[in-house]
């Protein structure tokens, strides 16, 4: 098999699998509202805001492998190139895979506002950590649309600024 054969079936199915994640958190919060405090939808939901959190992850990496291409790029060292094959393949479906983890991110935490929990400073958490989702796709959104050079870095450097905070949350909401 040849190698452009392999990367183009890799490629489709990062789409097919990204694709199936957001049809399957959407029915999930359909069948949330529908059904409501179920134990099997409660293992579901958990599973979701763990795919999330993998999958808020892997967006976030795109920053750190750009920095470390850069670094071993500079240096001439020869793992260069593959960090930046990784960062490259980050960098193409970063939008994609902030997408997925919107929907599967709001389907989570939807159910357990719905539910509820023993302990309110995981809602608390959650809550915090989803606005600060929410503040990251509407600032990458807005990054994406623009096509004046100067804002542009101004709304990259609030995309990143908000990021941290998200991640922020996102750690806090794991640790309670």
């Amino acid at each position: 098999m040849s190698k452009s054969l392999f990367n183009q079936i890799f490629h489709l199915s990062i789409k097919i699998i990204g694709s199936c994640i957001i049809a399957f958190s959407v029915t999930i919060l359909v069948l949330n509202f529908m059904v409501g405090d179920q134990i099997v939808l409660k293992g579901l939901n958990k599973n979701l805001g763990s795919l999330a959190e993998y999958g808020a992850i892997a967006a976030g990496s795109l920053w750190l492998f750009r920095n470390i291409w850069l670094y071993l790029h500079k240096r001439k060292i020869t793992v260069a190139k593959y960090t930046k094959e990784l960062y490259m393949l980050l960098k193409k479906y970063h939008m994609f895979i902030g997408y997925a983890v919107f929907s599967v991110a709001t389907c989570h935490g939807i159910y357990f506002l719905m539910v509820g929990s023993r302990h309110m400073i995981r809602i608390y958490s959650g809550i915090f950590t989803l606005i600060g989702l929410v503040l990251v796709v509407i600032a990458g959104i807005l990054l994406h649309k623009l096509k004046d050079k100067k804002k542009y870095i101004k709304y990259r450097k609030a995309h990143q600024i908000v990021a941290i905070i998200f991640g922020i949350g996102l750690l806090i909401h794991l640790y309670v």
